[in-house]
């Protein structure tokens, strides 16, 4: 992944909803739109919100952005580094 920002609407923000939906800690929504099965492909307010616990949870940031920076890409490329080898 690169970094991704608020706004952005693309396939890859699809993939990043579906792998933040694998934790319950950073679930996207519990149900409706950006759920399990019903993620899309906009970087919106429920995304940042996943992002930040995302962040807060491995990042160990107090102020975290939402933003999918190099920091959080690195950190989620481990991730996903782990699940695929």
């Amino acid at each position: 992944l690169k970094t991704i920002r608020p706004g952005t609407i693309n396939k890859n923000i699809k993939y990043l909803q579906i792998i933040l939906n694998s934790n319950n800690k950073t679930l996207i929504a519990k149900s409706g739109i950006g759920s399990k099965n019903k993620e899309i492909n906009k970087y919106n307010i429920l995304t940042i919100k996943s992002v930040k616990r995302f962040q807060r949870l491995y990042l160990n940031t107090k102020k975290p952005t939402g933003i999918m920076g190099v920091n959080t890409v690195k950190e989620f490329n481990k991730i996903l580094d782990c699940v695929f080898e």
